[in-house]
């Protein structure tokens, strides 16, 4: 069975993603790369759960603190 969405059909989400513009450094992009592949998403995805409050706050802090110890 075929899971991929069609372009401009919701996969997750009752409304369709569309491209948004952030400016940020280099580091946070890259730190963002890695924090994501922690949960096992894409940085748009982790950016998505975070807008949503579907990331709790303190699940979050552990993912992060890990990140910190390692860098």
């Amino acid at each position: 069975m075929d899971t991929k969405r069609g372009r401009g059909k919701p996969r997750d989400y009752a409304t369709i993603k569309t491209s948004k513009g952030i400016n940020i450094t280099d580091v946070a992009w890259d730190g963002l790369k890695v924090l994501s592949a922690s949960f096992g998403l894409s940085r748009a995805e982790l950016i998505e759960r975070l807008g949503r409050g579907m990331l709790s706050p303190s699940e979050f802090q552990e993912i992060y603190k890990k990140f910190l110890e390692k860098a």
